[in-house]
């Protein structure tokens, strides 16, 4: 897991990465907001067609994977009312919105992810733990992909690896909901341009405001519009004076000042047991006859006379005040909260000011109070109890912590690290501890070892616990009850399990009740916690060959249905855990009923069906196939269905359609997609292209690339039934020029070339060329020739015309016969014969002038045949 992902959009070229934007930093995972945009990385084997090598960076190929981003947020959209707040929803709707037209307008193609910090760099390098970052991103955008496509209930995606690993503690709906986010926009850089909402525009030398649609909001009437705040106001200029609008247009502030501030708001509480009963004040400066005054737009009052030489906003509640020489610290009331005593202006750093006094630093408090001669680059903050790390006095590696009323908490510490809102990580030269600043004492005695908040290893640290490691010895500490959930003894590996006891590992793994050393079951070969079915976290134990479950204080052997569901989750090979559990899984296999698949979670169902097939449990498989109808499940009647579809030894049309008719009752794309086929190929039903059609939008509506790939293609070459439709080829076109795999560029361009569009045709003839030149050449040529969208140029139209025709698009050749029999200044009698050979032999249409012998024994000459 990354520990930091910095993420930027790029472009990959021959000659290597060209960087356009930088999207954003996140801490320990992508953000599950935008994880579909990383479900289709670059593989090292691609990247010498970049001219890169493999290395800590990792690269994703986000405009391919965007309609996936548009799958997950449409099944967000289908469960809306499950998942959001009815008062929410609409803020959810305009961050997607936003994210989806940013992401479509990124300039390049491709997003750069950086991994080079990461945990655990002691177990290997950076190339090596990227390499196997991507491999645990690819099993999860493979389940992702899964989910999305089988349409699950969110239960069943609560329930998933997605979950586990994304929020192991919470649900998808707290996930989604959470403040900080903003459903995922919040987490961009680009929300940081507080304006983007709306697009400033230029007419005459004057500003307007447009929608991100085109809606023209403000038209160009000022000489200068500013940046939307989070008031929701922008700067106007008129007549080099400065007002204010808000985001429909309306002047807010008369546009009569010589200056106007950053505007600041503030949400004042009505009732402190109401926290959405308050009052919002916005506040700037204004500037008029060379002095400054604060002003409250939510009441159009002044908060101060017109006496300071400058006031600028300094956050978002407080204003940087200059009288004279010296600057003072004002609030959004108008109220001085630090008087004039620094030379510079006051910085906000931490929730702390920093200025200057007779060239030595000041710092004052989140309460005003003065703290010392710091500067902000010497604060630490720690995030405990408003504590901060500063030098201390008695050494220039020493640090001390003072809290913010700038009393003294602990001196002569190397450094020391927040755990919880009481208790700190202090780093001392005696080792490590930890210090509670509600009672004021260390916890224990210091260690030579490691506390960690955060680890990569499995240990299930629950809230207000830290892993504490010394030498072999290893334990878990709560900081909340103050004790050793798990003593320090000598170990190997632990597990928190539950509440009441945890496992741990020196050559076998034993379980032991919290807080004691004494264990109540050991030499087990191995122990994990696994989600099954419907238990959130099951604990799972291997002892003597067999797969046991630990409940109630005693174990007992693990039901099929539960086998069944372990063996979902055994993708993740953890420590040779595969190893144990396969053999007691296919001993058991043989006694599998179907009663055993009932009582499964649907879901699983299929988890099971591929992990089959995954891991060639062919007679499993087979087993499971033949319960496809009592279980009904789409995606085992689908391949039923299909296998009396296609294997000789099944071929059964009537019944393969009666399967893929229920599967498709159930949702599965594949399934109305070959419901379409078998009625375009009279398999088992008579041809109608009407009912074939039906289906094919089905499965297209449904995510099915190949139904949308079969539509195109009716639609552009017409069918018994079906007049060539060029505008609805493109329809269908379109979106698969963004799926891997899909190289419909050519057909693209020629749909908008037959339409007469020839500016998008270009577009695309471009892309065709730069990709696999099926048609590129030939349509290029025919521009040239014509002079569309490009200047006429015959010798550039012959170029690509024969390019084509080298290339294999052997209907060039009747261009080019044109060309050198009848083009004045291109005729060519040799070119002509090769190309009238080449046109007879492969069926080409050969106008009928060039078909009679004498015409062409005058133009061809000794070329005549």
């Amino acid at each position: 897991m990354g520990h930091r992902h910095i993420v930027t959009n790029i472009d990959l070229t021959p000659q290597g990465e060209v960087e356009h934007h930088y999207i954003g930093e996140w801490k320990y995972e992508i953000p599950l907001f935008f994880f579909p945009l990383f479900c289709i990385p670059v593989q090292s084997k691609e990247l010498k067609n970049y001219s890169l090598k493999p290395s800590y960076l990792l690269y994703f190929k986000m405009k391919e994977a965007l309609p996936i981003f548009e799958q997950f947020h449409q099944w967000i959209q289908d469960h809306i009312d499950e998942l959001i707040p009815q008062e929410h929803q609409p803020l959810y709707i305009e961050s997607y919105k936003k994210q989806l037209y940013y992401f479509n307008h990124l300039e390049g193609d491709s997003l750069l992810l950086d991994g080079s910090d990461v945990y655990n760099m002691s177990e290997g390098g950076h190339k090596a733990l990227a390499k196997e970052y991507l491999a645990t991103l690819e099993e999860l955008a493979a389940e992702f992909r899964e989910l999305l496509n089988n349409n699950v209930s969110v239960d069943q995606f609560n329930q998933s690896d997605i979950a586990s690993y994304f929020f192991p503690h919470s649900t998808f709906q707290e996930y989604l909901n959470n403040d900080d986010a903003n459903y995922g926009w919040d987490w961009l850089e680009v929300a940081f341009q507080p304006n983007y909402d709306f697009l400033h525009f230029e007419e005459n030398e004057r500003w307007g405001i447009k929608t991100l649609e085109g809606e023209i909001i403000l038209p160009p009437i000022y000489e200068g519009i500013g940046e939307f705040e989070k008031s929701g106001l922008a700067y106007i200029i008129l007549n080099d004076k400065c007002g204010l609008i808000d985001k429909t247009g309306k002047i807010v502030l008369e546009p009569i000042w010589d200056y106007v501030s950053d505007t600041t708001i503030s949400y004042i509480s009505k009732d402190e047991n109401n926290f959405d009963a308050y009052d919002t004040v916005i506040t700037c400066s204004l500037k008029k006859d060379e002095k400054h005054a604060l002003y409250n737009l939510s009441t159009q009052t002044y908060l101060t006379d017109f006496i300071y030489d400058d006031i600028e906003l300094l956050s978002e509640e407080y204003f940087n005040v200059l009288q004279g020489n010296l600057y003072a610290v004002f609030n959004y009331k108008g109220k001085e909260c630090i008087p004039f005593t620094s030379t510079a202006p006051f910085e906000y750093y931490y929730h702390y000011f920093c200025g200057k006094h007779k060239n030595k630093d000041i710092m004052y408090s989140n309460e005003f109070g003065f703290m010392g001669n710091y500067d902000f680059s010497d604060i630490s903050e720690i995030y405990t109890g408003n504590c901060l790390m500063v030098p201390s006095a008695n050494g220039p590696k020493l640090k001390k912590i003072i809290n913010a009323q700038g009393e003294l908490v602990l001196d002569n510490i190397k450094t020391a690290e927040g755990l919880t809102d009481k208790c700190i990580k202090v780093i001392t030269e005696e080792g490590t501890s930890i210090y509670d600043i509600e009672i004021k004492a260390f916890l224990f005695e210091p260690i030579k070892g490691r506390i960690e908040k955060y680890i990569l290893m499995n240990v299930n640290l629950q809230v207000g616990q830290v892993y504490v490691s010394s030498g072999k010895k290893k334990g878990v500490y709560d900081c909340i009850k103050r004790l050793w959930a798990i003593p320090l003894q000598v170990a190997i590996d632990l597990i928190i399990l539950s509440e009441d006891v945890y496992a741990i590992k020196n050559n076998l793994w034993t379980i032991t009740p919290m807080e004691t050393t004494t264990p109540v079951m050991g030499n087990c070969d191995y122990i994990a916690l696994h989600p099954l079915d419907n238990t959130p976290q099951a604990i799972i134990v291997y002892k003597d060959d067999k797969v046991y479950t630990w409940t109630d204080g005693s174990l007992q052997l693990l039901p099929n249905t539960q086998l069944i569901a372990l063996a979902t989750r055994m993708h993740y090979n953890a420590e040779g855990e595969v190893g144990l559990f396969r053999p007691y899984f296919e001993e058991q296999g043989i006694h599998f009923t179907l009663q055993d698949y009932k009582n499964l979670e649907p879901y699983y169902i299929t988890k099971i069906k591929d992990y089959y097939l995954a891991h060639d449990y062919t007679a499993l498989y087979e087993q499971i196939l033949t319960f496809a109808e009592d279980l009904n499940n789409d995606e085992l009647l689908q391949d039923l269905g299909y296998r009396h579809l296609t294997e000789e030894a099944y071929l059964d049309y009537p019944k393969a359609m009666k399967l893929f008719l229920k599967a498709s009752e159930l949702g599965n794309h594949y399934a109305a997609t070959n419901i379409g086929y078998m009625y375009f190929e009279s398999l088992g039903v008579a041809y109608d292209s009407e009912k074939g059609v039906e289906y094919y939008k089905l499965g297209a509506e449904r995510g099915n690339n190949q139904a949308k790939l079969n539509l195109a293609y009716l639609y552009y070459e017409g069918a018994e039934g079906i007049e060539m439709n060029f505008e609805e080829a493109i329809q269908y076109f379109l979106p698969l020029d963004k799926v891997w795999g899909f190289y419909v560029a050519n057909y693209i361009a020629d749909c908008y070339y037959l339409l007469g569009q020839y500016k998008l045709a270009l577009k695309y003839i471009k892309k065709d060329l730069k990709e696999e030149d099926r048609l590129g050449s030939f349509l290029m040529g025919k521009f040239y020739n014509l002079g569309l969208e490009v200047k006429q140029d015959t010798a550039k139209a012959i170029e690509y015309f024969e390019q084509a025709v080298e290339k294999g698009y052997v209907h060039a050749a009747t261009d080019l016969l044109y060309i050198y029999a009848y083009d004045e200044g291109f005729k060519n009698s040799e070119k002509l014969a090769h190309y009238l050979t080449l046109a007879r032999e492969n069926d080409i249409y050969i106008p009928e002038e060039l078909q009679q012998k004498s015409f062409l024994k005058k133009i061809l000459g000794k070329w005549f045949k």
